[in-house]
């Protein structure tokens, strides 16, 4: 895809908005500083929403089929 940080994406946009700003604000990624690293390195970790697997995604409708 040739996307690189601090270039704008014709599709994404700019990767590290996406990243920071994005996908950690809505839960789905962590973004921590490496313990003991000097220079700080930091990593992203999958987040709380994307361990529970949002099951919303199918739509509201999606439950009422099973009745």
């Amino acid at each position: 895809m040739r996307v690189y940080a601090g270039k704008q994406h014709c599709i994404c946009g700019e990767p590290r908005e996406l990243l920071t700003k994005v996908w950690v604000q809505e839960g789905y990624l962590e973004y921590r500083q490496v313990p003991h690293s000097d220079p700080a390195h930091y990593e992203f970790l999958w987040g709380p929403r994307d361990q529970r697997g949002d099951q919303q995604v199918a739509g509201p409708g999606a439950s009422a089929q099973g009745q």
